[in-house]
């Protein structure tokens, strides 16, 4: 239960830094309006007679990040980092628990309140358990619809730098 504490704080500090940055957002939704633009003036060029086949490739790849749900990021990183906080706290305590009823003072006391005190103290800590196991696994759910809406804004960026070249 040591290990699982530990991975959740680990856990914590990784989500909590894996946000979107002002400056990203601020560029994406320049992005977004500048695309908006060409799309406009596309209509004219074509009407106009000029042939605005890389205009179109540039709208294409780079309009997607319209589709982008760039806010979804933090929300994930939010609900990770929240999940793993829980995660290590509940570890935390099952571990103290656990310690509790393995200590000598508790395992040595063999009246019938000393046996309850031991059988108690163990069935918190494998509660504790049950829940940081349980944190942990929303914590990976989050951390991984994260790391697919950071992949897909990365695949996006990376067709509009291409199609820019």
């Amino acid at each position: 239960m040591a290990g699982s504490t530990a991975t959740n704080v680990a856990g914590a500090i990784i989500a909590g830094t894996n946000r979107v940055k002002g400056d990203l957002k601020t560029q994406i939704d320049a992005c977004i309006a500048s695309v908006d633009a060409l799309r406009n003036v596309m209509m004219q060029a074509r009407l106009d007679g000029y042939d605005i086949t890389e205009a179109e490739e540039i709208a294409d790849a780079c309009g997607e990040f319209k589709f982008a749900n760039i806010d979804s990021i933090n929300n994930k990183s939010t609900g990770a980092t929240i999940s793993s906080g829980v995660g290590a706290a509940t570890g935390l305590v099952g571990t103290i628990l656990s310690a509790s009823a393995n200590s000598s003072s508790v395992r040595d006391d063999n009246s019938d309140s000393g046996k309850q005190k031991e059988k108690n103290l163990n069935t918190a800590s494998n509660v504790m358990a049950g829940a940081t196991t349980a944190a942990s696994a929303t914590a990976t759910v989050f951390n991984a619809t994260q790391i697919g809406a950071i992949r897909r804004v990365a695949e996006i960026a990376s067709k509009c730098t291409e199609v820019l070249k």
